[in-house]
Order: structure tokens, then C-alpha cells, then sequence
């Protein structure tokens, strides 16, 4: 509904709050499988060895081969992207609020501009890493296109 409705007095979010609590909940993902689950992945592409033999692999490393790579790169990812996604959802919620948004809508649509800051904030990174525009998602599919 637009122009406040029974939505006009929700309360507003804060942005920080939200921020600290998601990046707490992403390292929680990582330390309970999230973060074995992505070393699986990124071993079958290494290797190409069926996943039973990778799994078999990384376990028999104990609790050192399961939360592999957690410390320090990946607390840094699970709080940055946490504190990120938590922290931008917050903000446009609030926004879109102000705007007199419904609030499942606004629900909506700030998740899809939190993605969106993520998105952006990777590809980024990446192209930072990479050395430059030459690894932007936009023109590997340009690349593509002109094969």
C-alpha cells in the first residue's frame, strides 16, 4: 500500500545490528558444513575425482580437513559478506519503508537490492584480483558471444 497504510508505523531497522548479527549467522553456516561443503566443490573441479573419494579425503583430516581454510580468509569472508548482505538489506527496507512500500514488498525488494550490493561488491573484488576488466562477468560473456 502506498502512501502508509497499516505499514506506516513498523519499526525501522538497524542497519548495523542487522549487519553483525547476518555476519554471525554466515560464520555459523561456514563452521557447521557450509564451508566443507564449498572445499568439496572446489576439490572436484581441482581434480575431477568422484565425490565420495574427495569426502573420504578431506574427513580423514578430522576437524582440521572439515573447517579447512576457516582461519583467517574465511572468517573474513563469512563476516564481510554477513555484515554486507545483513547490513544493505537493512538499510533499503528501511528506505522502501519511508517510501510507503507494503511491507512484504518492501521485504522483497530489499532482498533483491542486498543481492544485488553483494553482486556488485564480487565482481569487484574480482576484477580487482584479476587485474582488471578483463574478468568482469559482462565481458566473459562478451568474449563468448564473439567466438
Amino acid at each position: 500500500m502506498v502512501g502508509g497504510g497499516a505499514d506506516a508505523g513498523l519499526k525501522q531497522e538497524n542497519a548495523l545490528r542487522k549487519g553483525v548479527i547476518t555476519g554471525i549467522a554466515v560464520l555459523c553456516e561456514m563452521l557447521s558444513g557450509g564451508l566443507f561443503l564449498e572445499n568439496v566443490k572446489m576439490e572436484k573441479q581441482r581434480t575431477s575425482d568422484p565425490y565420495p573419494q574427495i569426502v573420504s579425503r578431506i574427513l580423514r583430516q578430522g576437524v582440521k580437513g572439515f573447517e579447512a581454510g576457516f582461519w583467517p580468509w574465511g572468517f573474513v569472508l563469512g563476516v564481510t559478506k554477513g555484515a554486507v548482505l545483513g547490513g544493505s538489506r537493512a538499510f533499503f527496507l528501511n528506505l522502501f519503508l519511508d517510501m510507503g512500500l507494503e511491507k512484504s514488498t518492501a521485504d522483497i525488494t530489499s532482498g533483491f537490492c542486498a543481492g544485488n550490493v553483494i553482486l556488485t561488491v564480487y565482481v569487484f573484488n574480482k576484477n580487482k584480483k584479476g587485474g582488471g576488466k578483463e574478468n568482469s562477468v559482462f565481458l566473459i560473456k562478451k568474449k563468448k558471444q564473439n567466438k
